[in-house]
């Protein structure tokens, strides 16, 4: 490896496997880093490793503990790994038709769907909200911020007048929902046993940054990440207190699930109903993203072919164009060689010897001009610049064919 770059579960147990099978300072030149910038790394991911003196004492044949089992992947760990628990299967030589739509889940192998039928059955809403985590805790003081500021607009009507728009929920709303105290204990406790399990399946639950809209209100949500693919958590409530739960897709916000109270039936039993219909959206995504990439891969296939085809072209046009060059100049050698032999002839008939110097220097001029267009004979002149040359034309033609034969 060029550099030490862990992400999969695999890696991961695999440098587990190198650290217990030879000094930490051979496993890092390997890798290309030192050995605490190694020993850092396998901290972070939870990796055990050998005591100091572990190697010495092998070395001299001495009983040396066996190497400790690799911790599982808990919640703070998933954020650095992936892999263990989601595969994707390959999708090389899928047809088209089963990538777009080939049923839930058929992107996931057969024990990442085992995984998830598992959380599934197994998910269950806490009854209390006890020890609540990061993002449970994250929408408490949201919720009481924006409940501050309602107190504070009822106590002071002037407040509307004088207090900045900018970060302002929208006529005295909560955010990110606005719920009776009741359904805001069950909302919350469906986020908080979210976030306390969806790394389980390799996905996380959080409350997305605040940003403000056109009109100067604060909009914040309830952010969920499975199978790769991002939705958005909304609760709202009607006026008999029913408590309604629904999953839209981050970008678009098109619903892809909904589910309202209902007699002897809340929505805290539905939760693993919402997770398996997003997961089934993502694995859809999912393949249609792949879709688009092969389609981009052909077209971009296809562009390089009709780009090289242009090129066999113009190669081929440029040889013909030479070869025709060649033909005329061989020709007028011919003729301009033939009329030499005529000229040397009469020269012998000749009495005039000025004339007949004079003819010997045109014969030679004659012959320089006939060499120069004789594709045969490689010929440069100052005055008449490169000849048409076979032997380069052909080299050049037939390597420009050897670049098309190799790829």
């Amino acid at each position: 490896m060029a550099a030490l770059e862990i992400r999969t579960a695999k890696e991961r147990e695999r440098l587990f496997q190198e650290v217990w099978d030879e000094p930490a300072e051979t496993a890092a030149k390997r890798y290309g880093v030192s050995g605490a910038a190694l020993a850092k790394r396998c901290t972070k991911l939870e990796i055990p490793r050998p005591q100091r003196g572990y190697w010495a004492k092998k070395a001299a044949g001495k009983q040396v503990p066996m190497p400790p089992p690799l911790p599982p992947i808990n919640k703070s760990l998933s954020r650095h790994v992936r892999g263990y628990a989601i595969q994707w299967t390959n999708t090389d030589g899928m047809s088209d038709e089963l990538l777009v739509d080939g049923g839930p889940l058929h992107l996931l192998n057969h024990e990442s769907i085992e995984t998830l039928t598992g959380y599934i059955s197994e998910l269950v809403v806490e009854g209390q909200l006890r020890s609540p985590e990061t993002v449970a805790l994250a929408v408490m003081q949201s919720l009481a911020e924006a409940r501050e500021m309602r107190r504070a607009e009822r106590q002071d009507w002037n407040l509307r007048l004088t207090h900045q728009r900018w970060g302002r929920p929208v006529d005295g709303k909560l955010w990110p929902f606005d719920l009776s105290p009741r359904n805001e204990k069950r909302a919350l406790r469906v986020i908080d046993t979210l976030d306390k399990t969806l790394f389980r399946i390799e996905g996380w639950i959080s409350e997305s940054e605040k940003h403000y809209d056109s009109r100067g209100a604060v909009e914040h949500h309830i952010r969920v990440c499975l199978l790769e693919d991002y939705f958005q958590l909304g609760f709202s409530e009607e006026a008999s207190g029913r408590l309604t739960l629904e999953a839209k897709e981050e970008h678009g916000g098109i619903p892809v699930w909904q589910r309202a109270d209902r007699t002897g039936d809340p929505i805290e039993d539905h939760v693993g109903e919402m997770v398996h219909a997003l997961c089934v959206r993502g694995d859809k995504r999912r393949g249609l993203m792949l879709m688009q990439h092969r389609e981009w891969e052909r077209e971009l296939a296809a562009s390089e072919r009709r780009r090289r085809l242009e090129q066999r072209r113009n190669l081929e046009a440029k040889f013909r164009q030479n070869i025709l060059e060649c033909a005329r100049g061989w020709n007028e050698a011919r003729g301009l060689r033939e009329f030499c032999h005529a000229l040397s002839e009469h020269q012998q008939t000749m009495t005039d010897d000025g004339r007949k110097r004079l003819l010997a220097r045109v014969i030679e001029a004659v012959q320089r001009q006939a060499d120069w267009a004789d594709p045969f004979v490689e010929s440069s002149d100052d005055a008449l610049g490169l000849s048409l040359d076979l032997w380069r034309i052909g080299e050049e033609y037939f390597t420009g064919l050897s670049e098309f034969d190799d790829r």
